[in-house]
């Protein structure tokens, strides 16, 4: 079976599955965080998600190389490359392995969608530096580590 967003949040509402930690106890990185994430773009902005990111981000900062993979629907990428990795028995293979059966992709949002270029990477750090999405105040809470509640740094 194939999730969408929805069902993802749908599942979290009914099952409500307790906290694996108590909030500030410990810092994990979570996709479903980011796929309730782009709901939650769509519920406050009124826009899709693939329209807020485009018109508030990608257009902002000049970002014409980078595509959200659940508009793309077969177009082609020019220039996409194609990432590798090294296999436990310390070959080399096509990231993901083309052998591998098919991940489908544009079903959920927020949490992997995105490909973009070095050159359009570069110009999303000199926009989030230079200030265009965040103010100073907010750019230093994102950049530096959060104290916990046990008073260590999250990593």
């Amino acid at each position: 079976m194939v999730y969408s967003n929805q069902d993802y949040f749908d599942f979290i509402v009914k099952e409500k599955p307790p906290l694996l930690w108590q909030p500030n106890e410990k810092h994990k990185y979570s996709n479903t965080a980011y796929v309730i994430l782009g709901l939650l773009i769509e519920k406050i902005s009124g826009h899709s998600y693939y329209d807020f990111i485009s018109d508030n981000i990608l257009k902002p900062a000049g970002m014409s190389q980078t595509y959200l993979l659940g508009n793309l629907e077969g177009e082609r990428v020019p220039h996409l490359v194609y990432g590798y990795r090294r296999n436990d028995d310390g070959t080399i293979s096509r990231n993901p392995n083309p052998d591998a059966a098919p991940r489908m992709r544009g079903l959920t949002y927020g949490d992997d969608d995105l490909i973009s270029t070095m050159a359009d990477m570069f110009k999303y750090d000199q926009a989030i530096r230079n200030g265009l999405f965040l103010n100073p105040e907010k750019l230093d809470q994102i950049l530096n580590p959060v104290l916990l509640n046990d008073e260590t740094l999250s990593e």
